[in-house]
């Protein structure tokens, strides 16, 4: 990915074109959560939840200049090994704390929550769910 422009206005192209996809990309990300609020059952959420994964991907990796940048940036500064120490350390400090606080805070802040997840009982669909949805999740 080659950053120094041979004009200024192609960095200012590049610039603009890049930041607006961004931003497209971003959207999905946030737009989600007004949208299980919304949701009834379990199929309307998974299309929600998947829909806003796949579609900024299929935007970064559409986009010449944001598909470099993503390949750059999926070299970790540090090793696998302790990249993958800090993941499943950060994983288990949001659990601890959320299954800690999650009373508390509901006690303090009583109506706060936004939406409930709907508990898939369909053995395929969660199989489904645990796999490609996680998968998912994680290249997202």
């Amino acid at each position: 990915m080659n950053l120094t422009p041979s004009t200024p206005d192609s960095h200012f192209q590049w610039s603009r074109s890049a930041t607006g996809f961004l931003l497209l990309a971003l959207a999905p990300g946030f737009l989600n959560d007004l949208a299980f609020m919304r949701v009834d059952t379990v199929a309307e959420w998974l299309t929600v939840d998947y829909a806003s994964k796949i579609l900024p991907l299929a935007i970064v990796l559409w986009h010449p200049d944001l598909r470099d940048a993503v390949s750059q940036a999926m070299k970790p500064p540090i090793s696998w090994w302790k990249a993958t120490a800090w993941m499943v350390g950060v994983v288990l400090l949001a659990l601890a704390s959320t299954t800690l606080l999650k009373p508390w805070i509901a006690y303090a802040f009583p109506r706060t929550e936004m939406f409930f997840y709907p508990v898939i009982e369909s053995g395929w669909l969660r199989a489904v769910d645990l796999s490609f949805g996680l998968g998912l999740t994680a290249f997202t």
